[in-house]
């Protein structure tokens, strides 16, 4: 890397081409890895008649699509703190962003890791041992909880002049994400012996919190508007 002097200060925007590059390659290795997980479970469905298989794709299926949200929700916030800061990036800046994108590139490893070694135990070519199978799965929200928290602090503190209102809402719910998600491998945390057991936990929970994030401002005023509230 050129001395810092050279280069000079870069500005939000520029980042731009790069997220959105990284961000959609990552989203297309989990689109192209969803229907090939599914026909896998279809070709054990065909070769064994059993329902069992098809129900098992299906929620492979479900799997990659609370993945793939996630990893939208997360370039939105990303994109979002690019967009709205105006004023050059610090160093300590430019090593966040560099280490949300590496977080990022982390997603479709650990999602093609996880679901393929469930294919091969209900394929009958391998057994589960438990601890590194789970290990693999409580990855996972800490990862995403960690990047929440970096675009936080992509964003000025509120003492900063460089804070505006928008900056201080997004850090805020990234804030509060991160917290969720801090919350959320409690659920992986407490079933790290049994991960055919945690998936169902697991994925309960990250299709509830979608569903929350997604209607976020419906919730808030339907709490604002509880009889007590008024």
């Amino acid at each position: 890397m050129l001395p810092h002097r050279n280069l000079g200060k870069s500005m939000p925007n520029q980042w731009l081409g790069l997220v959105d590059a990284l961000y959609a390659i990552a989203m297309t290795l989990l689109a192209l890895e969803a229907p090939a997980t599914f026909f896998e479970y279809f070709r054990l469905f065909i070769d064994h008649g059993n329902l069992f298989y098809l129900f098992r794709g299906s929620y492979s299926i479900l799997t990659y699509l609370l993945v793939f949200f996630i990893t939208y929700e997360l370039w939105c916030y990303q994109r979002t703190v690019l967009n709205v800061l105006s004023s050059e990036f610090q160093r300590f800046q430019n090593v966040i962003s560099g280490l949300l994108l590496a977080i990022i590139c982390l997603i479709p490893a650990w999602a093609s890791f996880l679901v393929k070694t469930h294919v091969q135990f209900y394929s009958g070519y391998r057994s589960l041992t438990g601890r590194p199978e789970a290990f693999v799965m409580l990855l996972a929200p800490p990862m995403v909880a960690l990047a929440f928290w970096l675009i936080s602090q992509l964003c000025p503190p509120r003492a900063s002049q460089l804070s505006t209102p928008e900056t201080q809402i997004i850090r805020r719910a990234a804030i509060q994400r991160c917290i969720i998600f801090c919350l959320i491998s409690l659920f992986y945390v407490a079933n790290f012996l049994h991960p055919s057991k945690a998936e169902p936990y697991g994925n309960i929970t990250l299709s509830a919190y979608l569903i929350y994030s997604f209607n976020q401002d419906r919730f808030h005023n339907l709490l604002a508007n509880l009889p007590w509230k008024r």
